[in-house]
């Protein structure tokens, strides 16, 4: 009876809603991610054990340095920007950051609590009343009805607080205090998430199993691992996990060092499935933590290898119509004639006159031309020699390219609709490189094709049909080395990208 009138007590004092801070994509059965990732951070900013990080609706990167007590603060589609706040905290383990730009984390070796920090002219770190604990703060979630929640490892218990009402009790919320495995005990849990229904999820690293306390339960049913009715996938020790936007799990099972995505029909592995651990770009070692971004990209904390890897997202639909485009492969620039009853490359794109933009690489920043990009990156092929990108110049000595092997996605700002007209493209150090690109429309895929690149001419790729797009994804992969070139990935460059916005 404590449990239930300290439960209705805080009930009492919820004046308001929040809408949630982080995000949770819309996937499909035929989602994928690139097995490869990309290294965002490293240990000069993630410092020697990344524990957590969190993504906001903007893409913002909020990183957890504990070895000298900074927050380093991301910006995903200006990867040139980076803010550094210094707190003089020690071995902070987790965060939590709401739509009002509050960061909560854990204090627990500085203050012996949790706290909550406000970023203004100045920096103010306040403990949180009633928060006191004589345990670390493992993990933080805030749900939609700003209570927040605590993992307290040590004592293998959750516990809760409402943050409208400085007075209200902690409650207990998962956990008995004595590690065991039956349904009301938690052994050494670490990762946290609530639903909008407040239900809780816990990632139970010491029993290796998932569990659900539903709102207002203390009695947890394992909804993946050790003991699940339908156990489709077995896990050691599970550090993180988040939902997607139909609720289906995606779990960071740490000790077999990989990412676990949830089906219809149960679970499959998605990243690290190369049944070891390493540090090449499609292994991980003892991950710990996950975020999506509001594309649907993946970020894992790479906690053995001291790194925060990023692994693209490349197919996302439900549907496809497929319509024929039009391929003209030439050894320079190549030009085609389309006949249309639209107007005709209204925007031309040359990546030239791009403001702030420097004599070697740089990052395409939102707004250019009125388009947003990601992963695109202006690079100037004087710097290249040794490289197909000269057989993409258009107007001047630049061209953009997929850094890294990314996948670049780009949408016309405001969501205002755009048709695509041609491209001119090509492969830059690798030949037979296969290139996809996507038309989407409200997220599904009107157009796609898929060529083949070659390093010594480029491919213009033409569509007099290509309308009522809202965003433009492009992909590589594959591909022979060329030898006597620079490098080899899967990078491309284009330039001369022809849309006409408002069609």
């Amino acid at each position: 009876m404590l449990f239930t009138s300290q439960f209705n007590l805080f009930l009492c004092f919820v004046v308001k809603i929040s809408a949630i801070s982080y995000n949770q994509p819309k996937f499909f059965s035929n989602s994928s991610w690139n097995l490869n990732g990309t290294t965002i951070s490293n240990i000069s900013s993630t410092g020697t054990y990344p524990y957590d990080i969190f993504i906001n609706k903007n893409n913002t990167i909020y990183i957890l340095n504990q070895s000298n007590g900074q927050i380093i603060i991301q910006y995903e589609n200006n990867a040139t920007s980076t803010r550094i706040i210094s707190t003089n905290l020690t071995n902070s383990s987790s965060l939590f950051v709401t739509n009002e730009d509050e960061i909560y984390l854990d204090t627990f070796y500085s203050l012996g609590s949790v706290s909550e920090m406000i970023i203004n002219s100045s920096i103010a770190i306040t403990s949180i009343s009633r928060m006191t604990f004589c345990h670390q703060c493992s993990d933080i979630f805030i749900d939609i009805n700003r209570t927040i929640y605590c993992t307290l490892t040590q004592s293998h218990q959750i516990i809760a607080k409402s943050l409208i009402n400085d007075w209200n009790y902690l409650t207990t919320v998962a956990g008995t205090g004595t590690p065991d495995s039956t349904a009301t005990t938690l052994r050494n849990p670490f990762g946290i998430f609530v639903d909008t229904s407040i239900n809780l999820y816990v990632a139970d690293c010491g029993n290796d199993r998932i569990q659900l306390f539903l709102f207002g339960e203390l009695t947890g049913m394992t909804v993946a691992g050790s003991g699940s009715l339908n156990q489709t996938i077995s896990l050691s020790c599970p550090t993180s996990l988040v939902l997607d936007d139909d609720n289906y799990l995606f779990i960071v099972d740490s000790n077999n060092h990989r990412v676990i995505r949830q089906y219809l029909n149960g679970f499959r592995c998605i990243i690290g499935c190369s049944n070891s651990s390493g540090f090449a770009f499609n292994q991980l070692l003892q991950p710990w933590s996950i975020q999506f971004d509001s594309y649907g990209n993946i970020f894992v904390t790479d906690n053995g290898n001291k790194r925060i890897q990023k692994f693209d997202l490349l197919i996302n639909n439900v549907a496809s119509v497929t319509t024929t485009l039009s391929v003209n492969t030439t050894t320079g620039m190549s030009t085609t004639t389309t006949s249309t009853t639209k107007p005709l490359c209204t925007t031309l794109v040359t990546f030239d006159h791009i403001p702030g933009q420097t004599s070697t690489i740089g990052v395409v920043p939102n707004n250019y031309e009125s388009l947003n990009w990601n992963n695109t990156y202006y690079l100037n092929v004087s710097t290249v020699p040794l490289s197909g990108y000269t057989k993409a110049l258009g107007s001047s000595s630049y061209v953009a390219t997929n850094q890294g092997g990314g996948v670049v996605r780009i949408s016309s700002v405001n969501g205002t609709s755009f048709s695509f007209d041609s491209i001119l493209i090509v492969a830059a150090w690798r030949d037979n490189l296969i290139w996809t690109i996507n038309l989407y429309h409200l997220g599904v895929v009107q157009v796609s094709g898929s060529f083949n690149l070659n390093t010594a001419n480029s491919t213009s790729i033409n569509c007099g049909s290509c309308t009522n797009i809202d965003m433009l994804m492009m992909t590589a992969t594959g591909g022979t080395p060329v030898n006597g070139l620079a490098q080899n990935g899967t990078e491309f460059g284009f330039s001369n990208l022809c849309v006409s916005l408002g069609y």
